[in-house]
C-alpha cells in the first residue's frame, strides 16, 4: 500500500510540473517541437483527470484532493483546454454545442418499391458526424425527382425519430404515383441561439431563363457569391422553390451545390431523358464561421394549403398563409421555405412556386402559387427564419 501511495505521489508531482509549465495552444502551423510540448501538456491534463478518479485518492491516500491539482492550473492551461474542445481534439467535443456549425447532407432512395402501386414508404437512417447535446431542428426537402408521367405526383418527405445522434428520413408516396428515384437534402440546426456560425440565405434560378428542354441530359450552372465571405468552406443546403415541368414526359430533375469555397459556390441544375423543364428555382443556405463573431436566432415551422382547394382551379391561382414568429426578431429575418409534400395532378404540367413575402420582424406570408391548368390538391412546405447578422 505504501508503494502504491508513493507511485501515485510521484505521478502527481510530475503532472503538476507539466501543468504549471504547459503553454497555450499553438497555431496549427506551429513548429513540431512546440506542438510536441503542447501535446505533452495535454496528456498531462488527461492523466490529472485520471488521478482525480483514482480509488487511492478517493479513499484517503497521501495525495492532494482533485481540487489541489486544479488550483495549480494557470490561465494558459485553462485556455489550452478550452481550445482543445473547440478544435475537436477532446473526447467530449464529439457532442455538438450551440457554437458549432450546422450539419448538412443528402440521402437517396434505393430499389423500386416506391414505383409500385399503392401506399409505399422507405425509411433511411442518418447518423450525425458529431452528436448534438439535444435533438436538433431538422429541415429536409426533395432535390432530385424521377417520377412517372401522366400520374399525380404524390410525395411526402419527413424527419422522424430525431435524436442527438441522428434521425430517420421517411419517404412516402401513395395511390398510383410511381417514384423511380428520390434524393433528399437535409440540414440539422442546434437548438437555441446559434453562435460563432454565420448563416446566409438566398435564392437563384437556372441560367438561360431557366429552360432545360433539350432531348437527353442537360445541365446549367448558376454561380453564387456570398454577401459576407466565410473563414472556411461552409456547409451548403439547397432547396427547390419553383418547378415548371412538362407532364408529357417523366419528371427527372436534380439540383445540387458545386464548387464550394469561402467566397461562394454554384448551383447545378440537371435534367435527364426526355424531361422538359421550363423553369426551375431554388433557395440556398450556407453556414460556417465568419471573421467576426456573430450570434443568430432561428425559428422554423410548416404551412399547408387550405382544404378549400383554390389551387385546383383553372388559371393562375395563389394562396397566402400568414405566419407569426414565436418571438420578435430585431430585424426582418432571412427566410427559406420549400415544399416537402406534394399532391399534384398528373394530367397537367407540374407548376408550383413557394415563396416568402412581406417579411417583417414579427412574421411573414407564405405564398403558394400555381398557374395555367395545373391542379394542386395539397402542398405543404417547411420554413426556417434566421436573424440577420
Amino acid at each position: 500500500c505504501l508503494t502504491a501511495r508513493l507511485r501515485v505521489f510521484a505521478r502527481r508531482e510530475a503532472i503538476r510540473h507539466l501543468v504549471i509549465t504547459s503553454p497555450a495552444r499553438p497555431a496549427r502551423d506551429t513548429h513540431p517541437s512546440v506542438m510536441g510540448s503542447y501535446i505533452s501538456a495535454r496528456r498531462a491534463s488527461e492523466a490529472a483527470a485520471e488521478i482525480a478518479h483514482d480509488p487511492l485518492s478517493v479513499h484517503g491516500a497521501d495525495v492532494d484532493p482533485p481540487n489541489a491539482t486544479k488550483s495549480v492550473q494557470t490561465a494558459e492551461q485553462t485556455k489550452a483546454t478550452s481550445d482543445l474542445h473547440a478544435a475537436g481534439e477532446c473526447q467530449s467535443s464529439t457532442i455538438e454545442t450551440n457554437e458549432t456549425p450546422v450539419q448538412t447532407g443528402a440521402v437517396e432512395s434505393s430499389g423500386l418499391n416506391l414505383a409500385q402501386f399503392g401506399d409505399q414508404e422507405q425509411i433511411i437512417s442518418v447518423r450525425f458526424e458529431r452528436q448534438f447535446r439535444e435533438p436538433p431542428t431538422v429541415i429536409l426537402t426533395p432535390t432530385a425527382i424521377d417520377s412517372e408521367k401522366q400520374v399525380n405526383l404524390r410525395l411526402s418527405v419527413t424527419a422522424v425519430q430525431v435524436t442527438g445522434q441522428g434521425f430517420n428520413v421517411r419517404i412516402f408516396k401513395w395511390w398510383d404515383t410511381k417514384l423511380f428515384k428520390i434524393r433528399v437534402n437535409w440540414a440539422a440546426f442546434p437548438t437555441g441561439k446559434i453562435s460563432n456560425t454565420g448563416i446566409q440565405i438566398g435564392e437563384c434560378t437556372a441560367s438561360g431563363n431557366g429552360k432545360l428542354t433539350n432531348e437527353g441530359f442537360q445541365a446549367q450552372t448558376t454561380p453564387i457569391n456570398f454577401k459576407t465571405p466565410f473563414k472556411e468552406v461552409p456547409q451548403i443546403f439547397v432547396a427547390p422553390r419553383l418547378y415548371d415541368v412538362d407532364c408529357q414526359t417523366n419528371h427527372q430533375s436534380r439540383m445540387e451545390p458545386v464548387n464550394e469555397c469561402e467566397q461562394g459556390f454554384a448551383v447545378k441544375f440537371k435534367k435527364f431523358g426526355d424531361c422538359k423543364i421550363y423553369d426551375l428555382k431554388c433557395y440556398w443556405l450556407a453556414s460556417g464561421p465568419l471573421a467576426n463573431r456573430t450570434d443568430q436566432r432561428m425559428e422554423s415551422g410548416e404551412v399547408s394549403s387550405a382544404s378549400s382547394g383554390v389551387l385546383k382551379n383553372h388559371g393562375d391561382q395563389e394562396e397566402l398563409i400568414a405566419v407569426k414568429f414565436d418571438h420578435v426578431f430585431e430585424k426582418p429575418p432571412q427566410i427559406l421555405i420549400t415544399p416537402v409534400f406534394y399532391d399534384v395532378g398528373g394530367a397537367t404540367s407540374f407548376r408550383i412556386d413557394v415563396s416568402a413575402i412581406e417579411v417583417t420582424s414579427e412574421g411573414f406570408k407564405a405564398k403558394l402559387r400555381k398557374w395555367m391548368d395545373t391542379e394542386i390538391y395539397e402542398v405543404k412546405a417547411v420554413w426556417i427564419a434566421v436573424s440577420q447578422f
